[in-house]
């Protein structure tokens, strides 16, 4: 590929619509500025909605903005250069992240997600998939990760892995009965109102510097932090 100017991405994306191929477009907006114009955007706008994107045009990209055109469906795999990964307000259904291996931030909020595969981020240290539909998540082997928020989704269960990094969860409105923190010592924060949680126990967690949760819930061994109702 020609240099990642405005001008070669817009080439890119006209190519392969007339090719009736999977359209593929990269958003890095520290790179190209909005590469996209808007007379693009509205000629395209009802084909791309029914495209399953495709970005391996863009093999060195660091960081990816898709938000352009609110794809059904996004593929970024093999994309073994991307650190970071923003596709939030869109109307993803699918997330293909298979050879993510470098990524360390996800942005995937506001979609229609009902599974995700971080089975290769290992490196991820910043998960937000807030407003999704998600009901079951393993995040065990993410022994990176430092901040989580997966807010007002449908979760009935969620591992977390065993680690000391990890030190923000924000996990309102789902449909938790509980919540294993003594596999993350260093939490400091947690919002986790609006779930089936009954009790929690805080034991361990000497860092804890603010708790949010709702009144009903028997909190145990929480006395340096604040709890609010």
């Amino acid at each position: 590929m020609e240099n990642p100017t405005k001008e070669n991405i817009e080439k890119l994306l006209l190519n392969r619509f007339q090719e009736n191929r999977d359209l593929g477009t990269a958003l890095d907006q520290s790179q190209f500025g909005g590469a996209i114009t808007a007379a693009l955007e509205q000629k395209y706008k009802p084909i791309l909605k029914n495209t399953f994107y495709s970005l391996k045009e863009l093999l060195g990209t660091e960081i990816l903005h898709i938000s352009k055109f609110r794809p059904y469906r996004l593929d970024v795999s093999g994309l073994e250069n991307l650190k970071e990964l923003y596709c939030k307000n869109n109307l993803l259904s699918s997330l293909n992240l298979k050879g993510l291996v470098n990524l360390e931030k996800l942005n995937c909020r506001d979609n229609h997600l009902r599974t995700l595969d971080l089975s290769d981020n290992l490196k991820l240290k910043r998960l937000d998939f807030r407003g999704n539909f998600l009901e079951v998540l393993d995040l065990s082997s993410l022994m990176n990760l430092e901040s989580l928020d997966c807010v007002a989704n449908q979760l009935t269960k969620l591992s977390l892995p065993v680690s000391e990094k990890l030190q923000w969860i924000y996990c309102v409105n789902n449909q938790l009965s509980e919540l294993n923190f003594q596999v993350i010592p260093n939490l400091k924060v947690s919002s986790c109102k609006g779930n089936k949680i009954k009790k929690l126990d805080l034991q361990y967690l000497t860092s804890l510097q603010l708790l949010d949760c709702d009144e009903h819930v028997d909190v145990q061994g929480f006395s340096s932090g604040k709890r609010l109702m």
